[in-house]
């Protein structure tokens, strides 16, 4: 105990005169090789093609299509998807994070083709994520070349390729630049607390959760313990418990106010997660194909070189997607142990053994947590629920792997500066070669034909994918096709979305104004009528009557919206509109940024 002490002391001093020093401002070619070594990763998304087969690979072009028509509306922050479900509607962007595709929607308006935006999108995190890690390791482990090997094994783990090019998970790739980048803000709010460190470290974790929240609340008990350890560190320098608790405290509690300022930032999504998920039918997600029991890992498997092009995680032992840590990765990390006895034993760079041994036992708890013999502790979370795969936590394991590499490096660093590159350059190329055959993704053509809405409901047909309900329908599973589709297909123009097999005798409709969160009819009736729409009705969908608010019913097994007309002739406008949440989130999140951006430029 007395040995782990000393550590922290010698480890606090360390970092307290880090921290004091001014941050260089000068070019840092390691940060920039960092960059360029990503090459490998990336050049496979300079082919022509795509790797339709890859599990999410039609999802992430098929958002990016119905959010660029929301956006195409003039919809800043779209959140009801029109045509999801067969047309009959999705509010997917309400509950689901929406920067990645808000990325490829800049690459769109840029002038690329969807299907080359989103692997644009996949390409800058490659980039984005070496250069995030590589800014924290050498943060934590002080040495630049540590850092450059760990920036390195963090692109080239296998898991990070797998979940680009056999998953085309694009919100779940993009957290790897967030992963290190919030862990750089909070151990810099830790050491160096004030305004600006406050502002820098929740925007960071705003970013992660506007990337992908279900991730994040993975990431957030260990990024917990991780505040703790730095926390402790940075108390341990005090001379005594009355100095040292208080200390403590009031670090903990600006690492809480980063905390509330992320929720604060990111309350636009947050808040219509937590108070309008409970309209939409989760039942799909929760069970069948998305049962977590059914998706633990088999500890051979984190060492199988496994790869596969097929369906990927299934229950039982026989998974195509790869579980593996990483032949190399998981060698160097073995090897920190023996760096860390040396370090011990040499006294040198002893403040970076706290953080040793915290991803040493961070692998060993995730790689815990990944099998059956978790199970009870998924059980007490609910929310694992909704995490649905338990080997997600490779996200983190990538992560802990990452940094440990890094640490071989330290205990070869009285060695001259010219000759102590040449191991790093070897361990590199050992890092890229290991990895290299798995740079290979299955390039074939869409199975459901040109990117279009014909094809999203081809897709949405033959996947059972991207067709969600909301809670106001009735029937135990979604449909499988829809009068909208037919039209789609044909090659047909969809103009409204009235109902028209439904009009009573009579009734003359034509439509005047259409979006996709709005459509605006004139309607002539003999008798007082009900118009319904292929529109399933979730909370903000308002309907006027000649310019008066009405109310409107769900009807069907599919709960779609009715509108109560009486006779005559008038004009009926159903459009989705805010809500209290939506609102207060939005009102929040600007109100966040705004004094963000002041405090930030606050000397």
């Amino acid at each position: 105990m007395s040995a782990w002490v000393t550590a922290c002391l010698q480890a606090r001093r360390r970092l307290v005169y880090n921290a004091a020093m001014p941050i260089p401002r000068r070019f840092d070619g390691h940060a920039l090789f960092a960059i360029l070594l990503s090459i490998f990763a990336v050049a496979p998304l300079l082919n022509p093609g795509y790797f339709w087969g890859a599990h999410d690979a039609r999802h992430s072009v098929y958002f990016l299509l119905e959010f660029d028509r929301s956006i195409q509306d003039g919809i800043l922050y779209p959140r009801w998807q029109a045509e999801f479900n067969f047309g009959y509607g999705y509010p997917f962007f309400n509950i689901y994070s929406p920067l990645t595709t808000y990325l490829g929607e800049i690459f769109h308006l840029l002038g690329m083709d969807l299907v080359s935006a989103v692997k644009a999108v996949f390409a800058l995190s490659f980039a984005l994520s070496a250069l995030t890690m590589y800014l924290y390791a050498r943060r934590i482990l002080g040495s630049r070349n540590a850092a450059l090997v760990a920036a390195t094994v963090y692109v080239y783990v296998p898991y990070h390729l797998a979940d680009i090019f056999l998953r085309g998970a694009l919100a779940d790739s993009f957290c790897f630049v967030f992963f290190p980048l919030v862990l750089w803000g909070f151990h810099h709010l830790v050491e160096r607390p004030g305004r600006r460190a406050l502002v820098l470290a929740g925007a960071a974790l705003a970013g992660l959760i506007f990337t992908h929240y279900t991730l994040a609340l993975l990431f957030l008990p260990f990024l917990g313990l991780y505040i703790v350890m730095v926390v402790s560190l940075s108390s341990h320098r005090l001379r005594n418990l009355r100095q040292g608790i208080p200390h403590a405290g009031r670090t903990m509690l600006w690492a809480a106010g980063g905390g509330i300022y992320a929720v604060a930032l990111s309350a636009i999504l947050v808040l219509p997660v937590a108070f309008e998920f409970r309209f939409v039918r989760t039942d799909q997600w929760a069970g069948g194909y998305y049962n977590y029991r059914d998706h633990f890992v088999y500890p051979f498997q984190f060492f199988a070189p496994t790869w596969g092009y097929g369906p990927g995680s299934v229950a039982g032992p026989n998974d195509t997607l790869p579980f593996q840590l990483g032949a190399v990765a998981f060698v160097l990390s073995a090897l920190s142990s023996v760096v860390l006895l040396l370090l011990r034993r040499s006294r040198r760079r002893q403040e970076a053994v706290p953080f040793i041994v915290f991803y040493q036992v961070a692998t060993l708890g995730l790689m815990l947590l990944m099998l059956d013999v978790s199970l009870p502790l998924w059980e007490i979370f609910r929310l694992a629920t909704f995490a649905q795969f338990p080997w997600r936590l490779l996200s983190l394991t990538t992560l802990t792997t990452a940094v440990l590499s890094g640490t071989v490096l330290l205990a070869d660093e009285q060695r001259p500066a010219v000759a102590s590159f040449s191991p790093v350059v070897a361990l590199l190329a050992v890092v890229i070669l290991g990895s290299y055959n798995y740079l290979q993704p299955q390039i074939i053509a869409p199975p459901e034909g040109p990117v279009s809405l014909a094809g999203l409901m081809r897709f949405e047909q033959s996947s059972g994918e991207m067709t969600g309900m909301t809670s106001y329908a009735t029937r135990p599973r979604p449909p499988s096709w829809s009068p909208r589709a037919d039209v789609y297909v044909s090659g047909g123009i969809v103009t409204d979305k009235v109902m028209r097999e439904k009009l009573d005798p009579g009734v003359q409709v034509v439509t005047t104004r259409h979006s996709s969160v709005l459509d605006e009819v004139k309607v002539r009736t003999p008798q007082d009528t009900v118009l319904s729409f292929y529109t399933a009705y979730y909370p903000g969908w308002q309907a006027t009557v000649d310019n008066k608010p009405v109310t409107i019913t769900p009807a069907g097994d599919l709960g779609y919206i009715t509108v109560p007309v009486p006779a005559g002739e008038h004009t009926i406008v159903l459009h989705f509109g805010q809500t209290p949440p939506r609102t207060v989130g939005a009102i929040l999140s600007l109100l966040s940024l705004i004094v963000g951006l002041i405090l930030v430029r606050r000397p």
